[in-house]
């Protein structure tokens, strides 16, 4: 999944809540993450037309 959202050129912070993977740092944990319609968006570019 990762290799596929690189790909794509998807942000590793992204990459990182797509697959509930934790990062290092303060900052990536702050705040309520990720929307569910940004994640959607990155995920609908996995999927050819």
């Amino acid at each position: 999944m990762r290799d596929r959202l690189r790909a794509v050129e998807c942000p590793s912070d992204i990459i990182d809540a797509i697959g509930g993977w934790t990062t290092t740092g303060v900052g990536q944990r702050y705040g309520l993450g990720q929307p569910l319609n940004v994640k959607a968006k990155w995920m609908d570019k996995l999927i050819p037309l």
